[in-house]
């Protein structure tokens, strides 16, 4: 089926390859190649290439849309959509699939003397943690010159993160990969050096399809050691996913809300190691969580791979989401514009946000959450004689006159037309459940 749309707006795309690019059209993503990649592509879709690499899970399903961009351009839409991340939020286990996913559909491109002229990050989307290539129109012939560019991207923009976790940098890595222009080189960072002088001379003495086998041998014998978290121990036990008798009287309320709301998304901030984001899983089909703590996330994207789940585990600070770059934000459009959603949980996190690091008001507090809601906000208030709290009115004495209940919900109720505290206890910690303003007519 040919469908017929306009084009909204750009989406990615990269100097390396002005023949292909990805934007927006009919509320759908889509990659378009221009003069003879457009011929190349359209070839490749009509031999049933395309989809045979769809239907081994290395590229994403398209289907040809008319209609769209310039007179020669041969356009693939998307059939599903995907919740748009960067590489600066994965955690290295993230970069890791990502390279070996590229590594795989590159092998699979050279038996038909084909390679990707640009896989950077922004073609390559996450499915819940199953990492799938985007961007069907970046496929050009096979050369010396074009596999050799391809894996110079590749490395500075997969494998390069990956060396630098496995020395425990991945903290650089990320902040060289928040930029748009170009990922790791050799030349910024030396310790990559031996890696670049090693791929350097595969590609030079062996065939494509010996240095991809080689290059995934070597990427998959990386194993990533979890540095040490002051949180990722925080739930020392795993509960069933299925109320039971162990559930705690928070665990029963939080699922609950989900079985009663049904929300369509959900985003976990602060996630932890994850227990909440995969009970939304079993109410919700589109779920986000997001943690600043990286060994939490690659706990958290390991646990969701190995069961198959629906959770896409990102890391990001609430104090500092990831921007948008870009003209009018069009390269990469910021966090809270990516990851809003239906249900917003944050549970657990409130107390951190406001007695420790930026020591935010309840004010600002409200303001945290609320560009990331849809419709609901489900937060969590912990006051001083909770079970738990570890923090006290010394440790920010103005707290006294303001850390109370009537006042976080107060606080609340700027931001939101409905805010509800749930039952509880008097010195218990409380949910409390927030209604985004005229979310009811949505």
């Amino acid at each position: 089926m040919t469908l017929s749309i306009t084009t909204d707006r750009f989406y990615s795309g990269s100097p390396a390859d002005p023949a292909s690019r990805m934007f927006w059209a009919g509320g759908r993503l889509c990659c378009g190649a221009v003069g003879r990649r457009a011929d190349l592509s359209r070839l490749l879709w009509e031999e049933g290439l395309i989809e045979e690499l769809a239907g081994l899970g290395l590229l994403a399903e398209v289907e040809p849309v008319a209609g769209v961009g310039a007179a020669d351009e041969f356009t693939l839409g998307l059939r599903r959509s995907f919740r748009l991340s960067y590489c600066y939020e994965w955690c290295p286990e993230m970069w890791k699939a990502g390279a070996l996913h590229v590594l795989r559909l590159l092998a699979v491109l050279a038996d038909f003397e084909l390679t990707l002229q640009s896989p950077r990050p922004a073609n390559l989307l996450f499915e819940g943690p199953r990492p799938v290539y985007v961007n069907p129109a970046s496929i050009t012939h096979l050369t010396g010159q074009t596999f050799r560019r391809t894996l110079e991207e590749l490395s500075e923009f997969f494998l390069y993160p990956v060396v630098l976790s496995l020395s425990g940098r991945s903290h650089l890595a990320r902040r060289l990969l928040r930029g748009v222009g170009r990922g790791i080189s050799a030349e910024d960072v030396p310790e990559v050096g031996g890696v670049a002088g090693e791929v350097a001379a595969w590609v030079e003495t062996l065939s494509p399809a010996d240095c991809l086998r080689k290059l995934e041998s070597e990427v998959e014998g990386m194993r990533i050691a979890d540095a040490g978290s002051d949180w990722s121990d925080y739930y020392s036990a795993d509960a069933p996913l299925v109320p039971a008798e162990g559930w705690s009287d928070k665990q029963r309320e939080v699922y609950r809300v989900l079985t009663e709301l049904r929300p369509a998304s959900v985003l976990d901030l602060a996630c932890n190691v994850g227990w909440y984001s995969r009970l939304a899983a079993t109410a919700a089909a589109d779920i986000v969580a997001v943690d600043f703590d990286e060994t939490c996330v690659n706990r958290l994207y390991r646990r969701v791979r190995a069961e198959q789940g629906g959770v896409l585990p990102l890391m990001m600070d609430i104090n500092d989401p990831s921007p948008g770059f870009g003209v009018g934000n069009g390269w990469l459009a910021p966090a809270s514009e990516r990851l809003g959603s239906d249900l917003v949980l944050a549970l657990a996190v409130s107390h951190h946000l406001i007695f420790s690091g930026m020591r935010l008001n309840l004010g600002e507090l409200a303001r945290a959450f609320a560009p990331f809601v849809k419709r609901w906000l489900l937060i969590e208030f912990i006051p001083f004689d909770s079970r738990g709290m570890i923090y006290s009115a010394e440790d920010r004495p103005e707290s006294a006159g303001w850390y109370n209940l009537e006042s976080f919900a107060s606080a609340l109720a700027a931001q939101f037309s409905g805010v509800e505290v749930l039952p509880g206890a008097p010195l218990s910690r409380r949910l409390i459940l927030c209604e985004r303003p005229g979310s009811q007519s949505e």
